[in-house]
């Protein structure tokens, strides 16, 4: 009989329980405020999204190529024949410190060689030039007597002659003395330069040979690179751009760049230089969306943007290639919603929302600007609740 008497006792207390709630709250508030995280009709679940003020970037992703904004590469003039590489690779030097040195021992026996010729050539000038100063006196005095009547002129017109090939003579001598002392000078430059010195403090990027196994004489050509020091911390990446692109860029914009390893560095564009001009077909390649007028042939101008940025720890690579993504306009203003709660139907933009006398219907949109995650609705949206499903 307890038993009994505590069961209805609960069932009362739970009827009672829900008439007083009945009581408290008013009618039909349970449910005319529950959140529309619901089912629609296709059983996908969504959820609800507010319209928020637009505030994206505009951006597009260039290549870029990057490089120490400040490098020493030790470049021979002449050509050379390496004797010792006195660092290694990933080396930190100082600014003045001894990187290569070449053989000399050639240059220093073909510097005495010159020297000799010259002063051979210095000893052919003062012979020749005394000759023409005595060739002049003689022709002087041959005036005199062919003007008296002594002499006839025809000996004279000799004597001009003789003056004019002793000069000749002088004249070759000249040259040739001056030539040997060009080759001399450019014998003591190369002396000179045989040992190459950092410019500046960093560490040893790059070497033309292992200093460890060069397997003998390695010879160099004019111009080649034999080392490189870079001073880590700043770089330059460099990009690559055309008369379509260029028009977006500007000095002090800000810039991503982005390395293979999924890392990134914020950066600036520094400055934008011309490089080249030349004729192509530049049409299609979506100016036309940007305000440039699309054109089937145009002369094209090739830019490059240097966009700086700072990196500590590990130098870079020269020649590294990465992406950066420039910063080319802000958009702030207007209604804006994600790409989730657009739907296409016809081709044309809606939005799928929930009404409490319409039930879950598509509306359509017109779309204004658009930004990498989000879109503005130009149309009034009213007390519309708005969802978003990935699936629709």
């Amino acid at each position: 009989m307890s038993v009994v008497r505590h069961h209805l006792t609960a069932k009362t207390r739970l009827v009672l329980g829900t008439v007083i709630l009945g009581l408290m709250v008013p009618s039909g508030s349970l449910f005319a405020k529950k959140k529309p995280r619901q089912q629609a009709a296709s059983g996908v679940d969504v959820l609800p999204v507010h319209a928020r003020p637009c505030q994206f970037d505009h951006d597009m992703t260039v290549a870029v190529r990057v490089r120490s904004k400040e490098q020493y590469e030790a470049r021979p003039t002449y050509s050379v024949v390496l004797e010792k590489i006195h660092v290694k690779k990933g080396e930190r030097v100082k600014k003045g410190q001894l990187l290569v040195s070449t053989k000399t021992k050639s240059l220093t026996q073909m510097l005495g060689i010159y020297n000799d010729y010259l002063v051979m050539y210095a000893g052919y000038l003062k012979v020749v030039t005394k000759d023409l100063k005595v060739t002049e006196a003689r022709r002087d005095r041959l005036k005199g007597l062919v003007s008296k009547g002594i002499i006839p002129q025809s000996e004279l017109e000799a004597a001009d002659k003789l003056v004019l090939s002793v000069g000749g003579n002088v004249q070759n001598v000249t040259r040739s003395k001056e030539g040997i002392q060009k080759n001399i000078d450019q014998l003591n430059q190369q002396i000179r330069e045989a040992n190459f010195y950092s410019g500046i403090d960093g560490i040893v990027t790059d070497l033309i040979a292992d200093p460890d196994n060069m397997g003998g004489s390695v010879s160099v050509y004019p111009g080649t690179p034999v080392a490189r020091v870079e001073k880590p911390g700043f770089y330059i990446a460099d990009a690559t751009l055309i008369d379509t692109q260029i028009h977006r860029i500007k000095s002090g914009m800000s810039a991503t760049v982005i390395f293979g390893d999924g890392t990134s560095r914020p950066a600036r564009v520094v400055f934008v230089s011309p490089l080249s001009s030349t004729a192509g077909n530049v049409a299609g390649n979506g100016a036309e969306s940007w305000g440039a007028p699309p054109s089937a042939v145009a002369k094209l101008t090739t830019y490059t943007a240097h966009i700086g940025f700072t990196r500590d720890g590990d130098i870079l690579p020269n020649g590294l290639m990465a992406a950066a993504t420039l910063v080319t306009d802000t958009v702030s203003g207007g209604r804006c919603l994600p790409y989730n709660a657009l739907v296409f139907e016809g081709g044309k933009p809606h939005i799928k929302v929930f009404s409490e006398g319409s039930g879950w219907h598509k509306q359509p949109i017109e779309i204004g600007r658009r930004g990498r995650y989000e879109f503005e609705v130009k149309t009034s949206l009213g007390d519309s609740v708005i969802v978003q499903s990935k699936l629709w």
